[in-house]
């Protein structure tokens, strides 16, 4: 994903930290927000249900899932993906507010839909990428990996790229990918 700015990651973390308040004083008498009630996987939740609210509405352009077919298909080739691992996979194309991809649930993989046109080999690297957040919440569970992305994401200032080490061990796979594409050319 591309970054995020810092003012954006506070207004979501100050959104879950009121939700998080709301939601244990709502049948009782209002508290002040204190920090430690804040969950960080209300932080992930609340950026992850605006990219699923965007994407639930999107028609892909035609065309837009043989894209998606071709890379995957590109990927089983490689060796890098399983058939029972793309098949799992909900994988689509939708605009994003940031960034080229997107795994906000497990299982559940969004593309900005700026990369329709992009070649099939350009498009396996992303996919590839992708991927990775879909094994991390697989390996992880679907809690720890939402709180640890939070947690990396705020410890870097905000990055989402190679310093935030969720991050890294994704662009790392898309690195193995990008070389053996070129490789079997």
């Amino acid at each position: 994903m591309r970054p995020v700015s810092y003012l954006f990651l506070s207004f979501v973390c100050w959104l879950g930290l009121a939700a998080a308040a709301w939601s244990e004083e709502a049948q009782t008498e209002p508290a002040p927000l204190k920090a430690e009630r804040f969950d960080c996987e209300n932080a992930f939740d609340l950026i992850a249900m605006m990219v699923v609210a965007r994407c639930s509405l999107y028609q892909a352009p035609p065309g837009a899932s043989d894209a998606l077919h071709a890379a995957a298909t590109r990927l089983r080739e490689l060796g890098v993906a399983s058939d029972d691992e793309l098949r799992d996979s909900h994988m689509a194309f939708c605009p994003l507010a940031a960034g080229t991809g997107m795994v906000p649930a497990p299982g559940q993989l969004y593309l900005d839909d700026g990369l329709v046109s992009m070649s099939r080999d350009g498009l396996a690297e992303i996919l590839a990428h992708e991927l990775v957040h879909i094994r991390q919440f697989q390996r992880l569970g679907r809690r720890e990996f939402k709180c640890e992305y939070v947690r990396d994401m705020l410890a870097c200032g905000g990055c989402q790229d190679r310093g935030h080490a969720l991050e890294a061990e994704a662009y790392q796979q898309q690195d193995e990918v990008r070389e053996r594409l070129l490789q079997a050319r």
